[in-house]
């Protein structure tokens, strides 16, 4: 017996391998083809095995941590390399000093200054004695050089600081040096020695108040020099007179002997201190000054207290 099926479209029975139907003119071949097709597509992403999906996901994992630690890698490498070059042109005193060396002058003062810029006081002090001494660079003594002095000084370098000091002290002595000529030259004047007196006092207490503070910094650590002058600017003032005794003895203990000349005719005219007549002929015999030099300081202590009434 024949096999036979049903159509799909109208349900008469025929043929098993009929591709129209003879009922209702339908073709079943094309119908069933597309049905299977369609099933086997439908099987064919249901049926994926998960051994393969969970390897192609293990693949794609591994490439991506992969990735990531070659990026790691480069990325480090790059920090490294940034840093050995940035610490290879970090500026020093020591490559300044292979750079000047080499005689490659400008780029080693162009480096000195980008140091002293950023605060460090050796490449400023530096600076200060080069333009100085016109060491590698055009001498300019009175515009660089004290430029670079000053800053120095502020920066706390301790020989800026010395030399800030003693060339105020310079200054200074150099004023008083023209005042004692003039008042030795006019002691035989009465008026014009006191004239003299006068104007020079008032020059004087001017140069000490334009004076540089470093010359009291050092004097409260402890150096003479300074000592001794910022005694003599507080023997010009009355209400400071027994302080500028008290750092005159620190001076003259020191060695100080101009520190003597001055400390005895205080200590004769109780000028900051108790009257002592004995401690200023001891002040005086201690001092090896003598001649003109003795005769300055005392028309200098003249100077440093125009208002005392005198012991003669």
């Amino acid at each position: 017996m024949e096999d036979t099926k049903r159509c799909p479209y109208c349900g008469e029975e025929i043929k098993a391998v009929a591709k129209k139907c003879k009922h209702c003119g339908e073709w079943i071949e094309q119908e069933e083809t597309t049905e299977s097709i369609n099933s086997s597509q439908s099987t064919d992403e249901v049926e994926i095995p998960q051994e393969e999906v969970d390897t192609e996901h293990d693949k794609s994992s591994f490439f991506s941590k992969k990735v990531a630690v070659m990026i790691g890698i480069i990325a480090a490498v790059l920090v490294v390399i940034g840093g050995i070059v940035y610490f290879m042109n970090i500026p020093s005193i020591e490559k300044v000093d292979k750079l000047l060396a080499n005689k490659n002058v400008n780029s080693g003062i162009d480096m000195l200054i980008d140091l002293s810029n950023a605060g460090d006081t050796v490449a400023t002090y530096r600076l200060y004695t080069y333009y100085k001494d016109g060491k590698y660079v055009k001498q300019d003594y009175y515009g660089k050089a004290q430029q670079y002095l000053k800053l120095a000084a502020k920066q706390g370098h301790p020989n800026a600081i010395k030399r800030m000091a003693y060339n105020s002290i310079e200054e200074i002595q150099s004023a008083i040096n023209g005042a004692t000529n003039d008042l030795i030259s006019s002691l035989e004047y009465p008026y014009s020695y006191q004239n003299y007196l006068e104007n020079h006092n008032k020059e004087l207490k001017q140069k000490f108040d334009n004076s540089s503070n470093y010359i009291v910094d050092l004097a409260n650590t402890g150096d003479m020099k300074c000592q001794y002058y910022y005694g003599l600017k507080l023997l010009l003032e009355p209400s400071s007179r027994n302080d500028g005794v008290d750092m005159l003895e620190k001076a003259q203990k020191q060695g100080c002997e101009e520190a003597l000349i001055i400390l005895a005719g205080c200590y004769l005219d109780a000028v900051g201190t108790e009257k002592d007549v004995e401690k200023s002929i001891e002040c005086g015999k201690k001092c090896s000054i003598s001649g003109k030099d003795r005769q300055a300081l005392a028309q200098l202590y003249e100077l440093l207290t125009i208002d005392v009434e005198k012991n003669i």
